[in-house]
């Protein structure tokens, strides 16, 4: 991360939900989001970021300091872990994180590892039907 620039996002999803991640990164200051990559190139080109058609794609072209996964849940062990051998310094994944524990653990030692911060984003963390 560049102390004396901004955080530099990138968004691996570009699918509906992606849009309130778009958004949300939009407004915070000291935040540019640089890329975005999705399966869909259309749907990557239409965020009018710099658009990949997959992760590896965009990794080959820019390590933000931030990754924001947002895809549905078979994609995000792959994903994260491609992340982490890429050298991204934080990564944000959408729950559920993982299929099951035996996934989890050996890839949160591997972020552990090498000195990432693994963030799991639970958007429905502090409303009433999650804190039963």
């Amino acid at each position: 991360m560049n102390p004396s620039g901004p955080i530099r996002v990138a968004c691996l999803g570009a699918g509906y939900f992606s849009q309130f991640h778009y958004d949300a990164w939009s407004r915070i200051e000291g935040v540019e989001v640089v890329a975005s990559a999705d399966l869909n190139i259309a749907a990557a080109q239409a965020t009018g970021l710099p658009a990949f058609g997959s992760l590896a794609e965009l990794l080959a072209a820019e390590v933000p300091d931030v990754l924001d996964i947002i895809l549905p849940p078979p994609g995000h062990a792959p994903s994260v872990r491609m992340a982490i051998a890429a050298g991204v310094g934080a990564i944000i994944c959408q729950k559920p994180f993982c299929l099951d524990l035996e996934e989890a653990r050996p890839i949160t030692a591997e972020a552990d590892a090498a000195g990432v911060t693994l963030v799991v984003h639970e958007n429905f963390r502090f409303m009433p039907c999650a804190l039963d």
